[in-house]
């Protein structure tokens, strides 16, 4: 098979080169998209608190819970929508008890209740949640992150950021 001692010398480094090669690059991507989405993680958390932040002006001082699903609901949608356009991501403001007041994709109303969502669940407990798993409503997987808006130590909303993974994908390919 192997006529000369070059070839028998050359193929063989060149296999384990090749496959060395393979290797390297299969763990490099692996570990930037590892990196990619732990940056894109804390982006997200930074921008949700920036818009929390933001839109405490916008809650009355005194709005109950009834008040919050009704005169600010057109607010928060509108408030939504720009923020998404500004971060360029999906941005959800939630009440609570799992109503959606705003969507930057969807009217509140084509949505369901919230309350159940992971990033919810543990932004109610902690303050802060994220979770990355596959959206019904986008039909994509999705990266999200919570935070919730308190006053006098009580949640009023939540403010949830959400952006496609089809994202890291594509930019850690290219």
């Amino acid at each position: 098979m192997f006529r000369t001692i070059q070839q028998r010398i050359a193929i063989p480094y060149l296999l384990l080169i090749l496959i060395s090669m393979l290797g390297l690059g299969l763990y490099l991507s692996n570990q930037a998209r590892r990196t990619y989405l732990s940056n894109l993680q804390q982006s997200l958390s930074t921008q949700a608190e920036l818009i929390a932040d933001a839109i405490l002006p916008y809650l009355e001082a005194g709005a109950s819970q009834d008040d919050l699903l009704q005169a600010p609901g057109a607010q928060m949608q509108a408030l939504a929508e720009r923020w998404a356009g500004i971060a360029a991501v999906r941005v959800t403001i939630i009440s609570p008890t799992g109503v959606v007041l705003g969507d930057s994709e969807r009217t509140p109303e084509e949505l369901e209740n919230h309350l159940e969502r992971p990033e919810i669940q543990q932004a109610q407990q902690t303050g802060k949640g994220s979770s990355t798993r596959y959206s019904v409503s986008t039909g994509m997987n999705m990266m999200y992150n919570a935070v919730a808006v308190q006053r006098s130590g009580q949640t009023i909303v939540f403010v949830r950021l959400a952006t496609p993974l089809q994202r890291v994908s594509d930019d850690v390919a290219a």
